[in-house]
């Protein structure tokens, strides 16, 4: 896990990397059934990708 700050500094390689993994952990959780990529009418999806985790027991 990293902070805002050092998302901020990584360059485009490390951040496509980054997003790679968080894809990873979304296929590979129950999470997958409730994330549905967003259309993008073929835009590129550029930024720094986040992954939130809600600590709440239902």
């Amino acid at each position: 896990m990293i902070t805002l700050k050092q998302a901020l500094s990584l360059s485009q390689d490390e951040l496509e990397t980054l997003k790679n993994e968080i894809d990873a952990k979304v296929r590979a959780s129950d999470l997958n059934a409730y994330i549905k990529a967003p259309s993008l009418n073929g835009a590129s999806a550029k930024g720094v990708p986040i992954l939130i985790k809600d600590n709440i027991s239902v």
